[in-house]
């Protein structure tokens, strides 16, 4: 129907949304796609009749096709249906950030969960696997592991390699009382650059370079335990967290 209205349409795709994808490859008869989902041809008839309602489906012949209005609505409800998945896996984590402070849907969007109560060190892997073959490393951090000091310092020592990190003022004296020596041979590469912020960093981020790639990573502490990470290699997500990094790093006090 003409005057259908957003909730409609909402409704209809949202129900009828293996048809839209189906014909989304390309135009079909109803017997084609009876076969292709595996559904009764009510259920197809059904489908049909609702998405011709909201001017989702053509006809030419016997075969159904999307409209333009389909096509625009379907990348959209693509996109609701990833963010989605995403947030019911990265929900916990979420729910761990200080007050105020969000995550852009930019970066949810196909992004990676890693997290479990059981092994919260999995949390760590995406980063350390990521950095095998860095060419650069840029980061904040509040809170530090012991692992991070040997993947990075390895890296470091074998070359070709940028590390510019964005560190709380409690943590670069934590670093410096506990880890001190460490420390000190990151911050013996001229590769190395250390600013430190008063700032209190909502999450800790991570971007991650390689010769044919770029990947952004958000890492979520909750009381000083790990709590998960979420990684996307997509151009929005990267650019978003790098807007997220300028923004920390702009006031922050050079170091080393």
């Amino acid at each position: 129907m003409a005057g259908s209205s957003g909730e409609d349409l909402r409704e209809v795709l949202a129900n009828r949304y293996p048809v839209v994808d189906a014909l989304e490859a390309g135009p079909r008869t109803r017997p084609e796609l009876v076969s292709e989902l595996g559904v009764s041809r009510s259920t197809i008839d059904r489908s049909i009749s609702d998405l011709q309602e909201v001017e989702c489906v053509g006809r030419e012949g016997h075969q159904y096709h999307l409209t333009g209005k389909a096509r625009a609505s379907l990348k959209l409800y693509q996109d609701y249906r990833e963010i989605t998945d995403t947030l019911a896996d990265a929900g916990p984590l979420l729910n761990a950030l200080l007050q105020g402070h969000t995550i852009d849907y930019r970066f949810l969007l196909d992004a990676d969960v890693y997290s479990s109560s059981n092994t919260p060190e999995i949390a760590l892997e995406p980063a350390i696997e990521l950095l095998s073959d860095a060419t650069r490393l840029q980061g904040t951090a509040s809170v530090v592991r012991k692992r991070y000091f040997d993947v990075i310092g390895e890296r470091l020592h074998e070359g070709d390699f940028d590390l510019e990190l964005v560190l709380t003022n409690g943590l670069l004296e934590s670093i410096q009382v506990a880890h001190s020596e460490d420390f000190e041979k990151l911050t013996r590469a001229d590769t190395t650059a250390i600013y430190r912020t008063g700032e209190q960093l909502p999450w800790a981020t991570w971007l991650i370079e390689s010769p044919d790639n770029c990947t952004a990573g958000i890492t979520i502490y909750e009381d000083g335990g790990l709590k998960g990470t979420i990684a996307n290699d997509s151009t929005e997500a990267v650019e978003w967290l790098r807007t997220q990094y300028a923004s920390r790093k702009v006031d922050a006090l050079r170091v080393q």
